[in-house]
């Protein structure tokens, strides 16, 4: 009875601080009163509690808390949860549940679903939304084997769903599609598989990404936005790069615009590979009207590869150590051709701090135009720094081809504000 009293206690105080509660997500909404409905027992030693999780949400009804004791982990079982439920486990760490032959570990086809302290391993799809509002994540661990075939999160037409405090093993590309106002927060994405980290696609708009961590032994996670996933936030994250990738750690790229991309850290820390190793930030492929501002970017290869887009701004980044600051290629293969944008990428009060090629390296076919204003090229310069643009002959020997100005170069480095997790 005692340690029933002390559940209620830990329930009452999880719903009423919001830490688990997706409820009241959208602040245009009424305030909703508390509602802790009945609480159902699995595990443990109590008389009536259930034995399987899933037996305990069958048996819910709406605004209803299944609490799931360590006890009898780990659970081998495929949830599905279609009742609007808080699902809590005792302990994030020791309320485990277990794939036994793969399949999905939670699968969530309903609205207001909050669901904390599990520790989900070795399922293919550890947690699905599809097609529902205001879920809460958080507090989990989804860990898996590495060495089992790619496998991933996905969550499909959600939207204002939060996805906070949790920890990520060696789940690939981890899908929010069609997916918008989800908030994705101080998560931790450990990734030593190929590719762990989040992919924003297919119309996924005005998310927020904001301090996370990305790392792990072999690779570093990243985020990746694609085909007209707008108006997002990606900000405040940490990448720790162990070992080459050739892939970016944030990458903007197929029709996507109008996105914020600020003070978010990207190091690497291997042994140094030159011109083939880590790009930090890649856009491509018509990603027009994006924000990089205050940015911290070191010893990467390339520090921003831009490619076929433009009216991209790119304000206040501190590049250290990298081969190349900036590497924008040509419109060549552009197909929007908008005509009611200025064909520029605008360069302004960037710190390039012991960069190679004079800072900066521009490569372009028929380039789209930049605007370079006020930028730190490593030195004081009292004149107008020039930027050197090559263009490819049969795409593998450069040759100078055009020549561009930052007329007012910054006399001493921005103090440009870090990030803080």
């Amino acid at each position: 009875m005692l340690r029933k009293i002390m559940v209620l206690t830990v329930v009452i105080l999880l719903l009423g601080t919001g830490i688990v509660s997706g409820f009241n997500v959208n602040p245009d909404d009424e305030p909703k009163p508390l509602n802790l409905g009945n609480i159902l027992y699995v595990g443990g030693t109590g008389e009536g509690n259930y034995t399987k999780i899933q037996d305990a949400i069958d048996n819910t009804s709406d605004g209803d808390t299944v609490f799931v004791y360590d006890d009898s982990s780990p659970y081998y079982e495929n949830l599905v949860v279609n009742k609007s439920i808080n699902l809590f486990g005792e302990n994030q760490n020791t309320t485990i549940l277990k794939a036994n032959e793969g399949g999905t570990g939670i699968n969530i086809t309903t609205d207001n679903v909050s669901i904390s302290n599990f520790y989900v391993k070795d399922y293919e799809y550890p947690i699905i939304g599809e097609s529902c509002a205001y879920l809460s994540i958080s507090n989990n661990t989804f860990s898996k084997n590495y060495t089992k075939a790619m496998k991933r999160m996905k969550f499909l037409s959600v939207t204002y769903c939060t996805f906070t405090q949790n920890t990520i093993i060696d789940y690939e590309s981890n899908l929010f599609e069609l997916s918008s106002f989800c908030t994705i927060s101080n998560n931790n994405f450990i990734c030593n598989c190929r590719h762990g980290g989040i992919d924003l696609l297919y119309g996924s708009c005005n998310n927020i990404v904001t301090h996370n961590l990305f790392g792990g032994l072999n690779r570093s996670g990243s985020i990746d936005l694609a085909y007209q996933s707008n108006y997002n936030t990606i900000s405040n994250n940490v990448f720790t790069i162990p070992k080459r990738e050739g892939t970016s750690s944030i990458m903007v790229c197929q029709y996507s615009e109008y996105n914020s991309i600020y003070m978010n850290v990207i190091e690497y820390i291997g042994p140094y590979l030159g011109y083939n190793g880590h790009i930090g930030m890649e856009i491509h492929s018509d990603a027009i009207n994006n924000n990089f501002s205050m940015n911290t970017i070191i010893n990467c290869s390339i520090a921003f590869y831009v490619s076929d887009s433009y009216n991209n701004s790119f304000y206040m980044n501190d590049i250290i150590n990298c081969v190349s600051g900036i590497e924008f290629w040509g419109m060549e293969n552009t197909t929007t051709q908008r005509t009611d944008l200025p064909f520029f990428n605008y360069v302004l009060n960037n710190n390039f701090q012991r960069v190679l090629f004079k800072g900066l390296s521009r490569w372009f076919y028929e380039s789209v135009s930049t605007y370079w204003h006020g930028n730190y090229w490593g030195r004081p310069r009292a004149i107008p720094k020039s930027i050197l643009g090559y263009k490819m002959i049969q795409t593998i020997i450069p040759v100078p081809a055009q020549i561009e100005f930052d007329l007012r170069p910054a006399l001493k480095p921005y103090d440009i504000p870090k990030v803080a997790i």
